[in-house]
């Protein structure tokens, strides 16, 4: 008897530790994979697409991705996936669609894996070598290793080209929003008014939205603690 009531302890035990790691891990994969939509209030000084001031800008704008991009624009399916997303969003504007799971191919997963991406998100320079893996060029420009108005050149040339994209990894809180790193496609410039058209992945939270170039720059040159190195932004044809 004693033996069975050791045997039901070490079993009940077992089972504990178990199920609890496993409870918390489902709960966490739940929350991750359910984005709650918050429909916060943009910043002061941004301009939402969807107003008049924003169409003045976009028909003042450099632009010519902006019509591909807005048409294969992919909201982020988990709360981890912005890279995953911004990389769909551009595939689809150069004429690849395909879904966000669909995005990681043997030689993406060879990068980042599904597990580490869904996880803990990627990095900058994780995202460029996916999109490598996508058969895109892609030129990393680290924030740290640039100026604003290099940044402003950049935007000028890359959206004067229908060729080529530029996606953006910044820290939300730089830009007065809620969040830490982010990544997200540009759609727009307007050197004029000097801003630029974010197409923010995260749909659910802020929706297309125009942010001074300065204060998008000073959120990428920012530290990155899973690389240690600043965010910036990604040219890609």
């Amino acid at each position: 008897m004693n033996r069975r009531r050791v045997l039901a302890a070490l079993g009940a035990v077992i089972l504990v530790l178990v199920l609890i790691p496993t409870v918390r891990f489902g709960r966490m994969y739940y929350h991750l994979s359910h984005p709650v939509p918050m429909h916060l209030t943009l910043p002061a000084g941004d301009v939402a697409a969807d107003t008049s001031n924003g169409a003045k800008l976009l028909a003042e704008s450099l632009h010519a991705d902006h019509d591909a991009l807005m048409t294969s624009f992919q909201s982020q399916e988990k709360l981890s996936w912005c890279g995953v997303a911004s990389g769909v969003t551009v595939l689809g504007a150069k004429g690849e669609p395909e879904s966000q799971d669909a995005f990681f191919t043997p030689e993406a997963r060879a990068v980042r894996s599904w597990y580490k991406t869904t996880f803990g998100g990627m990095t900058l320079a994780d995202f460029a070598a996916m999109m490598r893996a996508h058969g895109a060029a892609a030129a990393v420009h680290y924030a740290s290793e640039e100026t604003a108005d290099s940044f402003r050149a950049a935007l000028s040339a890359n959206l004067a080209d229908p060729t080529d994209w530029l996606v953006v990894n910044y820290h939300r809180p730089e830009v007065g929003e809620k969040g830490g790193g982010h990544i997200s496609p540009i759609a727009a410039y307007d050197p004029t008014a000097d801003m630029a058209l974010l197409l923010d992945v995260s749909a659910y939270k802020y929706p297309p939205h125009w942010v001074p170039a300065g204060k998008l720059f000073d959120a990428m040159n920012t530290t990155d603690s899973d690389n240690h190195r600043s965010r910036g932004w990604v040219d890609l044809r």
